[in-house]
């Protein structure tokens, strides 16, 4: 049997069907609609335009997700989906049809952990680089949530601060594609995307070098990481890790910082995510079938 997934995103929304071994077929993307009634209907629209016999439908969002209530509570890229009874609002309209819904990091690692590179493992953690950085970790097989349920959100993390000055930066800010981009314009290159960002520093020494600098940041984020939750792994996921060069001059800062501290004797284990941006529609549909909170 295959199952609907969704991966809602602030600027634009993938679906496709996932059969109950992994395997993701007519995928689309659209952008994400402008309404949280208008979302409703695409999701209610597209099960029922299907050929394809399912009774399950798997939401990936973006936000702080709270599992006693099913819904998104938190701050969240879409703010319409706050505090909205969503699976109660698509059952509603599809009684028969079940609901699952989950943050969109915790969503990708998840993907990792049944058909990727945290296949097996019981105690990983996974990094998104997107526009900023999201993440999700798990211990003891146990996904990590937290008492304010904000567990896992990396890209908060605070990492380059001048107490003197207040002046704080995040690891979302400083290591989030976004982040980057506004690094090197700022040093004069007029790049817009991170494609083009690549590119040009494959034939441009000094922007390598600002950018193999401003990765130190992501480095000590994960090293952060390694010595507070201890990770087995830490994957790398986000369309920015499908480039070789981009998780080669990764692991190249993470070596130059640790170099620096001869007593932090546990390296952390990188490596890019396997089913890159497709993790979260993998995510949703393992959580749905296979996951059950507390229940590992």
């Amino acid at each position: 049997m295959n199952y609907l997934a969704f991966d809602i995103g602030g600027s634009n929304t993938k679906y496709a069907y996932v059969s109950s071994q992994g395997v993701i077929s007519s995928q689309k993307q659209i952008v994400t609609p402008a309404s949280y009634d208008a979302l409703i209907t695409l999701i209610v629209t597209t099960f029922k335009a299907s050929a394809a016999k399912t009774s399950f439908i798997g939401l990936s969002c973006p936000g702080i997700y709270d599992p006693a209530l099913a819904q998104i509570t938190g701050s969240s890229a879409l703010a319409y989906l706050i505090d909205q009874d969503i699976v109660g609002d698509i059952q509603q309209q599809l009684p028969t049809v079940s609901v699952s819904i989950e943050n969109d990091g915790n969503c990708a690692l998840l993907g990792e952990v049944w058909q990727g590179h945290a296949l097996s493992e019981r105690d990983v953690a996974m990094i998104v680089v997107g526009s900023a950085v999201g993440g999700g970790a798990m211990i003891r097989g146990q996904l990590l949530r937290g008492s304010a349920l904000g567990a896992g959100e990396f890209g908060y993390m605070m990492i380059d601060n001048d107490i003197e000055t207040a002046s704080y930066h995040s690891l979302g800010g400083r290591g989030g594609l976004n982040g980057l981009i506004r690094t090197v314009n700022q040093a004069g290159y007029p790049v817009s995307g991170g494609i083009e960002l690549f590119q040009k520093l494959e034939i441009d020494d000094q922007l390598h070098k600002i950018i193999a600098s401003q990765l130190q940041f992501t480095a000590i984020g994960i090293i952060n990481i390694q010595y507070i939750l201890d990770p087995a792994k830490i994957i790398i996921g986000g369309a920015i890790s499908q480039n070789p060069l981009y998780i080669k001059m990764l692991q190249q800062a993470l070596d130059q910082v640790m170099e620096k501290r001869p007593l932090y004797k546990v390296k952390p284990q990188i490596m890019a995510a396997k089913n890159y941006n497709d993790a979260n529609l993998l995510g949703i549909v393992y959580k749905g079938l296979y996951y059950h909170e507390n229940n590992h």
